[in-house]
C-alpha cells in the first residue's frame, strides 16, 4: 500500500480556500445583521426613485401584490425578485389567517380573483414601470409603485386594485395614513 504525499503547496491551496469560504460567510452574515439593525433601529429605508424598465418574468404573478419582475436597474444591471405593489395588500392565495373555515375559504377565493386580475393586466413577458424601489421589510423581496402605459398614460396597479368591486385590496402603507401604515388589514376574515 503506498502512502500518497500530500505537498505544502496542495495543504496551502486548500487553507486558502477553506479561508475564502469563511470571509464570504464572514461578509454575508456581517451585511445582513447591518440591515437588520437598520430596520430595527428604525431607519427609514433606502428609495432608489427611478423608474426603472421591468418585465413580467416566466413565472408571472405570485398573488394580488406580488409580481415576479426582472427589474433593469442600470445598462447591464438586471434585478430578478419578487416585487410587491406598494400602497395595496390583497388576500391570501395559499394560506389563511382567517379563524374559520368558511372565512379562509373565501379569503382565498378572493385572494385567486386578485390574481387572476393582476395577470390579465400583467402577463408574462408585459414590459411595465417601477418606482420607488425598496428592499421589502423582511429582505427577500422588493417593494416598488408599480404602473403599466395605457392609452390614457401611466396606470398604477395599486389604484386599479383600490377600485375593483367587490373589494380585492386595502389600502397598505403608502396609500394608508398613520401609524398603522405597515400593518395588514384582517378585514378578508371580517367579510364583505
Amino acid at each position: 500500500m503506498t502512502k500518497a504525499k500530500i505537498s505544502l503547496f496542495e495543504i496551502i491551496n486548500y487553507l486558502a480556500w477553506v479561508a475564502l469560504v469563511i470571509l464570504v460567510f464572514v461578509l454575508y452574515f456581517a451585511c445582513f445583521m447591518m440591515i437588520m439593525s437598520r430596520a430595527e433601529a428604525g431607519e427609514a429605508p433606502k428609495i432608489y426613485p427611478g423608474p426603472y424598465i421591468a418585465y413580467v418574468t416566466e413565472v408571472g404573478v405570485y398573488d394580488g401584490d406580488t409580481i415576479n419582475a426582472e427589474i433593469h436597474t442600470a445598462p447591464g444591471q438586471i434585478l430578478m425578485t419578487g416585487l410587491r405593489v406598494a400602497g395595496v395588500d390583497t388576500p391570501e392565495i395559499r394560506r389563511s389567517g382567517c379563524r374559520t373555515d368558511a372565512m379562509k375559504a373565501d379569503e382565498l377565493a378572493l385572494g385567486q380573483i386578485a390574481k387572476a386580475f393582476v395577470e390579465k393586466r400583467y402577463p408574462v413577458g408585459m414590459q411595465f414601470r417601477v418606482r420607488d424601489l425598496q428592499f421589502d421589510k423582511y429582505g427577500g423581496r422588493h417593494v416598488g409603485i408599480v404602473e403599466r402605459e395605457t392609452a390614457t398614460g401611466w396606470q398604477r396597479l395599486d389604484d386599479e386594485l383600490l377600485r375593483v368591486r367587490p373589494r380585492i385590496a386595502d389600502p397598505y402603507g403608502i396609500n394608508k395614513p398613520g401609524k398603522d401604515s405597515l400593518r395588514k388589514s384582517k378585514s378578508w376574515c371580517e367579510g364583505q
